[in-house]
């Protein structure tokens, strides 16, 4: 069995709709931004909720449980560069940002048959970070997850 480490995991942004969520073309992924280089290896955290309903019966001690609702938020960090023109990832979100986050967790994801997840998402502004000793400037960018398709195969 192989595994694969964080260094090896690719992001892009598309401001373009899939083909699918779950089936991405190959031209999809060509159309994107990768935007690995400004990523951090600790800057992707993506985050669920699993909410359970509650089913207290008159009579019973036990109260049973089913799975309710559930959704995903995702917040990402970039670096900061001086130049206005190297800061690239920095100039692609603004407040309510329409688009796609494809995280190509085990490497590249632009030819058919690669694994992504795909997320349709509206950003926040980006939010720089305060000052730090022995670190580089970096920001963050919040994401309210609207859609998405987990572990999905890049289509021909």
């Amino acid at each position: 069995m192989t595994t694969a480490s964080f260094e090896g995991m690719k992001v892009y942004w598309g401001t373009s709709a899939p083909a699918s969520l779950t089936a991405p073309t190959a031209a999809n992924m060509a159309a994107a931004t990768d935007i690995s280089a400004y990523t951090p290896v600790s800057g992707v955290n993506v985050a669920a909720t699993q909410n359970r309903a509650s089913i207290a019966l008159l009579g019973q001690a036990f109260i049973t449980e089913n799975m309710g609702t559930h959704g995903k938020s995702i917040t990402m960090t970039f670096v900061r560069h001086a130049a206005v023109a190297d800061d690239d990832a920095y100039a692609l979100f603004d407040y309510k940002t329409a688009g796609w986050l494809y995280l190509a967790r085990f490497g590249a994801a632009t030819t058919a048959g690669s694994r992504v997840d795909v997320y349709q998402v509206e950003t926040s502004e980006p939010l720089d970070a305060p000052s730090a000793e022995n670190e580089v400037q970096t920001f963050t960018v919040e994401m309210a997850v609207q859609a998405y398709g987990r572990d999905s195969i890049v289509a021909a």
